[in-house]
């Protein structure tokens, strides 16, 4: 007799989510033009620090959620729609992808000359 090893909801959002987290990742080193932004990344945690500034990413498992800790916007966390397989914002509804973008590049901005 053969057993199929079924994959769990929350492993399987596990993997969405650390997708998601590679995504932002390629995303943040894309603006960052003037390579001035470090990231440090592990276990689930993107920690991007820029003159003095730190912004993190991390994948929250217990709530199933993506969080994010922005100098600019606080704390937002966000929730996976698997109606348009998009992470939305608790509050706002924003689409994660797009508010990082948007939010790094407030936070992390070219400087002024």
């Amino acid at each position: 007799m053969c057993s199929v090893m079924k994959s769990s909801p929350t492993s399987d959002l596990k993997v969405v989510a650390r997708d998601a987290l590679d995504s932002l990742l390629s995303m943040i080193e894309q603006v960052d033009v003037e390579g001035r932004i470090e990231c440090d990344v592990g276990d689930g945690i993107i920690e991007a620090t820029c003159d003095g500034l730190v912004y993190l990413i991390s994948w929250h498992q217990p709530s199933s959620q993506i969080w994010v800790a922005s100098p600019i916007s606080g704390s937002v966390r966000f929730s996976y729609n698997a109606d348009d397989a998009s992470w939305r914002d608790t509050q706002n509804a924003r689409e994660l992808l797009s508010f990082v973008k948007q939010d790094i590049c407030a936070a992390f901005g070219p400087r002024e000359q």
